[in-house]
């Protein structure tokens, strides 16, 4: 029989938590869609908000940990199983949660100024370009892009303690309905993204950042470039 979207992973669990890091365990889906598994897809979420994001994808292990979790917060996780037609209709949810305890250790948790720059040029009050910040996911939407938007793009988050700073370049080529983007982003992702004029193109940091003497939280846990 011809090969279709496996089903989603099996008995997703909390095994253990531990500082500000979770494993999370599952098994394989039941049913596989007659093609064999290529990997998996995890996303989190915060027990107070539900909103999904993805920490993994591809992962070829029936097991992850999952680091940078915010003290004092509560997490779901979710699994999608992937194979050669894509990824599962439904992910395995988990069954339990990974709880982040607040600790005694004296932590500073202040909330950091971002700034969005292009080719070291601040964005702040252009109108063609949309900054939000939604629970710590930090988005740049482009309206209208052309190739006049290649540059290297700079998101900065700042406070008293220090900064952290995270850069990509974005070359836009304009042919027809479609947006040929060559990205790079050091470390996380390198190579050729193909952007319909609709569709969005993300890029993902989690700058949780360190100074010698306190911890900065500065609740940046994704970072994305969309087009609109």
């Amino acid at each position: 029989s011809s090969a279709e979207k496996p089903g989603p992973a099996h008995n997703v669990l909390v095994k253990e938590v531990w500082g500000f890091n979770a494993l999370v365990e599952w098994e394989p889906p039941k049913d596989d869609g007659n093609s064999e598994i290529t990997g998996y897809s995890i996303q989190k979420a915060d027990k107070k908000t539900m909103e999904w994001f993805t920490v993994y994808e591809h992962n070829h292990f029936t097991r992850c940990t999952v680091s940078d979790l915010i003290m004092g917060n509560e997490y779901y996780f979710r699994v999608y199983s992937e194979n050669i037609c894509g990824l599962s209709e439904q992910p395995g949810v988990s069954k339990n949660t990974a709880n982040i305890p607040k600790t005694d250790i004296s932590y500073r948790n202040i909330c950091p100024k971002i700034i969005w720059m292009k080719n070291k040029v601040d964005l702040s009050g252009d109108p063609k370009f949309l900054q939000k910040n939604n629970q710590g996911v930090l988005t740049l939407n482009i309206r209208k892009p052309s190739p006049f938007d290649s540059a290297t793009y700079t998101c900065k988050a700042i406070n008293e303690l220090g900064e952290a700073i995270v850069e990509c370049r974005l070359d836009v080529k304009a042919c027809s309905h479609l947006i040929f983007a060559p990205v790079s982003f050091p470390i996380l992702c390198t190579g050729w993204a193909e952007v319909h004029q609709d569709q969005s193109l993300f890029f993902y940091h989690q700058p949780y950042y360190r100074s010698h003497t306190y911890h900065i939280w500065s609740r940046i846990t994704t970072i994305q470039l969309t087009f609109s």
